[in-house]
């Protein structure tokens, strides 16, 4: 992904509650890399 200014949006779909909040995350982000966990079943039938 090379288009950073969707970043929020990507991060933020379909979630309850974003912590820190977007800010918080905006300084996080320009710190460092960080790692983002996706908890779906790779093994299921439907991955929405």
């Amino acid at each position: 992904m090379s288009d950073s200014n969707n970043l929020p949006e990507i991060l933020t779909r379909g979630v309850e509650q974003v912590l820190p909040d977007a800010a918080g995350l905006a300084k996080l982000l320009s710190e460092k890399k960080i790692k983002v966990y996706l908890g779906i079943d790779p093994t299921g039938n439907l991955l929405t």
